[in-house]
């Protein structure tokens, strides 16, 4: 009898372990799962932020003669330069609501956040932008001065409105900047270059 009890015993202790590798195998593919499922919806959704301004900026260049060689050599050319004037905001607040977005993938839910941000920047002037000449009878030109924001993953931007001096203006995709490509950017009133008056912008981002 003891050891038909031993032998039942060892039986029951087999089948309850070869039942916990069975419930933990498929414990680690279900998490499996779920990882796999919160890489797809990370890979759907933008990645972390940088955002850079929002600043104006102005493209300008110069150009001027300049005579190279001797003699009969001597040739007058025409030289160039091309530079970038920035106006930094004087002040810029900043106000966010963050709100739960849950995404599925098969019978998982995964969790996203959705950002709604107010960004209020405002210049004390345009001083900054007015291109000044480094060479002695050369040609300034510049363009209109462009309002940015640049960011770091722009899949995250569904959409985004921007009023100047309380005047809704049209939003373009790009920055027109070299080194931060991504974003979004509005024209900026010519007048406001060298201009001695405040400027006030309101953007909203989603």
């Amino acid at each position: 009898p003891l050891l038909g009890k031993s032998l039942a015993l060892g039986g029951v202790v087999i089948a309850l372990v070869v039942a916990l590798q069975s419930v933990s195998g498929i414990v680690a593919e279900r998490e499996g799962r779920l990882r796999e499922a919160e890489r797809s919806v990370a890979a759907s959704l933008a990645s972390a932020q940088t955002i850079v301004g929002p600043l104006i900026e102005r493209d300008c260049s110069e150009a001027w003669e300049s005579t190279q060689g001797e003699g009969k050599d001597r040739k007058t050319v025409t030289e160039r330069r091309d530079f970038k004037l920035t106006a930094m905001p004087a002040s810029l607040d900043v106000k966010g609501d963050v709100a739960i977005e849950p995404r599925y993938r098969g019978i998982f839910k995964v969790n996203g956040y959705v950002l709604k941000a107010r960004l209020v920047a405002a210049w004390n002037d345009g001083a900054t932008l007015v291109p000044e000449a480094q060479h002695l009878g050369s040609r300034l030109h510049c363009d209109a001065p462009v309002l940015f924001v640049a960011l770091g993953d722009s899949r995250g931007v569904r959409s985004a409105a921007m009023q100047i001096d309380g005047a809704a203006v049209p939003v373009l995709a790009g920055t027109q900047h070299a080194a931060h490509p991504r974003g979004f950017h509005a024209d900026v009133a010519e007048s406001f270059a060298g201009a001695r008056r405040p400027l006030r912008a309101e953007i909203g981002v989603e």
